[in-house]
């Protein structure tokens, strides 16, 4: 399986049988790896290879341009180099190294290295075979003669020679590649300094996604090593999406052992790639998606020295639309229950239903546009359920119009009776019993309350009166009745209340309460009104200690 090809780009396999000596199959598994070329001339050149510590000999083989011509073989060689002469000027040659130790013969061969030798290429017809000295000579330098430093073939002269083979006797001529103006790739490029550079793949000169390095790019506060990019061992693992929705989703994965940072590469037919740098941390929340779409996310684990590790992949779905966000209760009383919710960018309209306490659907409304509804006529005193599901349209690309319907949101109410005046009292456990998220689920609650109550309005005889407490061993107010007037002020003062911890002094609080609210010497603001009814809701976080 080949991965990690680019689209409508037209590609060359060559595929080559090399054939062995059926003694040496069984021999030694690992070839030596460093293989290096040097000293080329116009007739030699110089190979040297790294010493493996199980190795007792070494046997070398020498390719012609096609990689299947056999020049030269040799089994039994003790040395780490060789000099290789008698060579055509011009021409391309291909090394390969086996390794064997003192029980078995010859094991495979490395991967080939070409070279092509100095000058322009020999017209005679004569074929030059190669010779080899185990002791290279020692090179002298002077005014007459000198030797260069060795010059590897690029990627793309090696693929120049695979089209040059494939066109000899084939009907079908593959265009050469110009290795003067393209395809001499390197691992990095930096296209203006080094203030900017990024990794190519070295075969194709394709930028590698996310790989931007440099003082000018946000960030990216480590080079990446490109020339050893996929060679970190520690890959990140456990790679899963959350939280899908039309346009965004959450993508978490493991942590990779000694990871400094990661690259997440997201890709879709058709799209450019979204790329995210996480520095910190093993996650991040992936946005402006498109609905209905598959979508495939790489993350790719770096360490402290720019080593980018292999990537690991997993492939997700938007939705086609999502579900309605932040539906409550607006209003609860009277025989009359209302809700209101989020609009989202996804839905063309709702579907909504209105539930009894037995779950039974009692009253329906079919893709409506608003994002409210209001049902009347309804039993005091009968729990409600309104459930919400948000509706799509869209046309397919054969024409047919095609209805996207999300999950459900519900919520559920307690439809009141007609009241009288309240004037309500919320006190807040801000002590260690009562955890930060916890006072959090509290304050969602107290909004919740509140918004099913009458609106909160000073001037109206009706109206509903709300303040605060809040207690510790010691009691402050948070604001008094006569601080808001409107029902979303109030709401919006309780998001900033805070958590202290310390142990809480019911008894404080108590007599906190009813000194400043309820005695005959309470002030104006604090006091009650006479036709009104005084509710004083405690949010506790468990035992006290008195």
């Amino acid at each position: 399986m080949i991965t990690s090809l680019t689209p409508g780009t037209e590609y060359l396999f060559v595929v080559t049988a090399l054939i062995e000596e059926v003694p040496e199959s069984r021999g030694f598994s690992t070839p030596p790896q460093e293989i290096t070329i040097s000293e080329v001339t116009h007739t030699s050149f110089v190979v040297t290879w790294e010493l493996l510590p199980s190795a007792t000999r070494y046997g070398i083989k020498i390719y012609g341009e096609d990689r299947t011509t056999e020049l030269y073989s040799d089994a039994k060689i003790a040395t780490k180099s060789a000099y290789i002469s008698n060579l055509s000027p011009g021409t391309v040659y291909y090394v390969g190294i086996k390794s064997a130790n003192r029980q078995q013969g010859l094991g495979p061969l490395s991967r080939l290295v070409g070279v092509r030798t100095n000058g322009p290429v020999n017209t005679d017809s004569e074929r030059y075979w190669p010779s080899i000295v185990y002791s290279a000579p020692s090179t002298t330098t002077s005014t007459a003669a000198t030797t260069t430093t060795a010059t590897p073939l690029t990627v793309c002269q090696q693929r120049y020679q695979s089209v040059v083979q494939f066109n000899r006797g084939s009907a079908v001529q593959r265009p050469l590649p110009n290795c003067d103006s393209d395809g001499n790739f390197v691992a990095t490029v930096c296209p203006n300094g080094p203030s900017f550079c990024y990794c190519v793949v070295p075969e194709t000169g394709v930028k590698r996604p996310g790989t931007e390095f440099g003082s000018s790019v946000n960030g990216r506060r480590i080079p990446l090593q490109c020339n050893r990019y996929g060679t970190f061992a520690s890959q990140p693992s456990e790679i899963s999406v959350s939280g899908i929705e039309s346009t965004r989703a959450t993508v978490e994965w493991s942590a990779a052992n000694g990871a400094f940072g990661y690259i997440i590469i997201v890709s879709a037919v058709g799209q450019t790639d979204k790329i995210y740098h996480v520095i910190s941390g093993t996650n991040v929340r992936v946005t402006d998606l498109e609905p209905g779409k598959r979508y495939t996310v790489k993350v790719i684990a770096v360490d402290s020295n720019g080593i980018a590790s292999q990537s690991v992949s997993i492939n997700f779905m938007t939705t086609i639309v999502d579900k309605p966000e932040k539906l409550k209760i607006t209003y609860s009383r009277m025989n009359k229950i209302m809700a209101t919710w989020r609009i989202e960018d996804s839905a063309t309209s709702y579907n909504v239903d209105l539930l009894d306490s037995a779950g039974q659907v009692v009253n329906s409304m079919q893709e409506i546009e608003q994002n409210n509804v209001e049902f009347t006529n309804l039993v005091n005193l009968e729990v409600y359920t309104i459930r919400v599901r948000s509706v799509s349209r869209h046309f397919d690309d054969g024409g047919t119009e095609r209805v996207y319907v999300s999950p459900s949101v519900e919520v559920s109410s307690l439809v009141l009776c007609s009241l009288p005046p309240i004037d309500v009292i919320f006190v807040f456990d801000i002590s260690n019993r009562l955890t930060n998220n916890e006072l959090t689920i509290v304050k969602n609650l107290f909004s919740d309350v509140l918004i099913a109550l009458p609106p909160v309005n000073l001037a109206a005889p009706s109206g509903t009166r709300v303040a605060a407490v809040k207690y510790l061993p010691w009691v402050q107010n948070i604001f008094s009745f006569s601080r808001f007037n409107t029902t979303g002020n109030a709401v919006g003062a309780m998001k900033y209340s805070k958590w202290y911890g310390g142990n809480p002094n019911t008894n404080y609080m108590l007599d906190f309460v009813y000194t400043r609210y309820f005695a005959s010497t309470a002030r104006p603001g604090y006091s009650k009104r006479p036709s009104a009814t005084s509710v004083v809701i405690v949010f506790s976080g468990g035992k006290q200690i008195q």
